[in-house]
């Protein structure tokens, strides 16, 4: 039987070796957990901004509703409009 050449050896050992795998993993998993991170933020953004046109829609809502409960219809729209600038 033929006797491996040591650059086949030396390669061997080499694929052995664990010595820096821990790079390796970095490597990977690194930019995985930055693009998971910067999706939270985006989402968090989105859900801040959903929340805050929904308060300010609330807000002239309920400013339209009283003006009308009152018998104030034709200040309605101005009402609604000045809470929606205030809120949002």
């Amino acid at each position: 039987m033929k006797r491996p050449s040591s650059k086949y050896i030396r390669m061997l050992s080499f694929l052995r070796d664990e010595k820096g795998a821990i790079a390796t993993v970095v490597a990977i998993v690194l930019p995985l957990l930055l693009a998971l991170a910067g999706l939270g933020v985006d989402t968090s953004m989105w859900i801040m901004t959903n929340r805050k046109l929904q308060v300010a829609v609330d807000a002239a809502v309920i400013s339209g509703a009283w003006e009308v409960a009152n018998d104030r219809k034709d200040n309605m729209q101005t009402a609604a409009l000045r809470e929606a600038q205030n809120n949002g």
